[in-house]
């Protein structure tokens, strides 16, 4: 009798650990403007007169990134260009020159996307710069940089 019910709590608890470690699917691609974001990636409070953050993320090899409003919904890309500088956080820095990729708007203007392919392992230290466009044509873009981090596909939800 003691047996079974040791064998009914064992199964019990692990119905319950199985449960818990099923994480719900988000398809990406068919997030729009004004969805909110499932966490993931690296975030930045944005510089300048629109509130908000900016959240750089691994989709497969490739980086995407995202415009988030004071509340963490998707809004339209606030400027349409974005560099991101980076390299592997795994390899020699003597052997492990920065690289950098462009950024351009994703379908539906809902994030901007690189073309580049990322080598795996993914991790990497990034650095991103958002270039503004002149007011006028006489005058340059202008840039604003945003903190190196460390972007991790590592065990992350990188689809």
């Amino acid at each position: 009798m003691l047996r079974l019910v040791l064998i009914g709590f064992f199964c019990l608890c692990a119905g319950l650990s199985q449960a818990q470690t099923q994480k719900q699917v988000v398809n990406l691609d068919a997030l729009k403007v004004g969805d909110v974001l499932p966490q993931d990636g690296e975030y930045w409070d944005l510089q300048g007169d629109v509130p908000g953050q900016i959240n750089l993320r691994f989709i497969g090899t490739k980086l995407r990134l995202y415009y988030l409003d004071p509340e963490g919904k998707i809004m339209e890309p606030v400027y349409p260009v974005a560099l991101v500088r980076y390299r592997s956080d795994l390899q020699s820095w003597k052997t492990n020159a920065p690289q950098m990729t462009k950024l351009t708007a994703g379908p539906g203007n809902v994030y901007l996307a690189s073309e580049r392919v990322l080598q795996q392992p993914l991790r990497y230290l990034v650095w991103v710069i958002i270039k503004r466009p002149a007011e006028n044509s006489k005058d340059e873009d202008e840039s604003v940089a945003y903190a190196q981090r460390i972007l991790s596909g590592i065990g992350t939800s990188a689809n």
